[in-house]
């Protein structure tokens, strides 16, 4: 996919996370409840992909991975 100038908010909304259970997603200090990330989602814009995932890379053909880990 081409990299769209002042794209405006992108967002992943999760599923078939436990509601019940806190995920931590590696890079970010904070951890989110499972019903959380399902029903809220995480907003991805370059200011705070790049403060919170310490990304700065984007563009042409460019794709992120988020490693998501239930808390024990």
């Amino acid at each position: 996919m081409l990299a769209k100038p002042n794209h405006g908010y992108l967002r992943i909304l999760l599923k078939g996370l436990n509601g019940d259970f806190e995920y931590e997603i590696k890079g970010v200090e904070n951890t989110f409840f499972g019903d959380e990330l399902m029903n809220v989602d995480i907003q991805l814009t370059n200011d705070i992909f790049d403060a919170r995932f310490g990304v700065n890379e984007s563009g042409d053909f460019s794709s992120k991975l988020f490693k998501l880990k239930a808390k024990e």
